[in-house]
């Protein structure tokens, strides 16, 4: 009778380190396709945000919406970061009531109906309910993982926070910027700290459901250095669609530095009206 051969456990183990191995280098390449596929994914949906606010200005007489990004404050609008989807929303805000009264979806949620459009899948989890807080506008402040440009007019605020995009506002055919992904610094309380919808070196996921408050996710660092995160691959929508990729670290300026008792205005963006 014929002897079946087996395999001794020297062999075995062999064969585990090797398939151990073979898993160790795969890891970090799936990781890294999986990243790309998000970042793409990340593109394509600021492209549905652009396309959603064309075809939006195409039925109001080629006017984009109003802006909610800020409150009404006299002669001057006061102007935040432009990534709220809720800004002090009727009946919300309490005395303090966002332009066209805070809430995106009161003009675009007929052509933007899921909340998760404006959330890039490099991002943390979504706030809790944000659909339904996104259809019915009930919070106080929502925000997007994009900053959303028509209509927007400046930056004002108490505190030196600021914003960042691509130094790209318009391409050689005059198609000017429309989205591109939440990077800002700011210093709350005295602390130092990177906000980004893509996550980064020493940065910890940030996933805040406080309806009477701020409801966000994003990635956040506490580096004093204020430096820009230089891993960072962005994305920017432009008003004819087409989506760049742009570096944090080599090809983004300031936008609107606001400081107590200024306000500083520049109109990248085409007129809500």
């Amino acid at each position: 009778m014929r002897r079946q051969h087996a395999f001794t456990l020297i062999e075995l183990l062999v064969v585990v380190a090797i398939i151990a191995l073979l898993i160790a280098i795969l890891l970090p390449a799936l990781s890294k396709a999986r990243e790309t596929a998000k970042l793409v994914v990340c593109g394509t949906q600021q492209r549905e945000i652009s396309n959603a606010v064309n075809v939006y200005a195409a039925a109001n007489k080629g006017h984009y919406p109003p802006s909610i990004q800020g409150w009404d404050a006299g002669s001057n609008n006061w102007w935040t970061l432009p990534n709220r989807i809720n800004y002090h929303p009727k009946p919300y805000g309490g005395s303090v009531i966002g332009l066209d009264d805070g809430w995106l979806a009161k003009r675009l949620v007929k052509y933007i109906p899921d909340v998760r459009i404006y959330f890039c899948p490099l991002s943390p989890d979504l706030p809790i309910d944000a659909q339904e807080i996104y259809v019915t506008g009930m919070s106080n402040i929502l925000n997007a993982s994009y900053f959303m440009y028509w209509g927007y007019d400046g930056y004002m605020t108490q505190l030196p926070n600021y914003f960042r995009g691509p130094q790209k506002v318009s391409d050689a055919r005059g198609n000017q910027l429309l989205t591109c992904d939440q990077l800002s610094w700011n210093e709350p309380g005295g602390t130092t700290f990177w906000n980004s919808a893509h996550p980064f070196v020493e940065a910890g996921p940030v996933v805040s459901s406080n309806v009477a408050g701020s409801m966000d996710t994003e990635w956040r660092s506490t580096d004093p250095t204020e430096t820009v995160p230089a891993e960072l691959v962005m994305n920017g929508s432009y008003v004819d669609g087409h989506v760049e990729q742009y570096r944090a670290a080599n090809d983004t300026e300031w936008y609107h530095p606001g400081y107590e008792g200024s306000h500083i205005s520049k109109h990248y963006i085409p007129a809500s009206r």
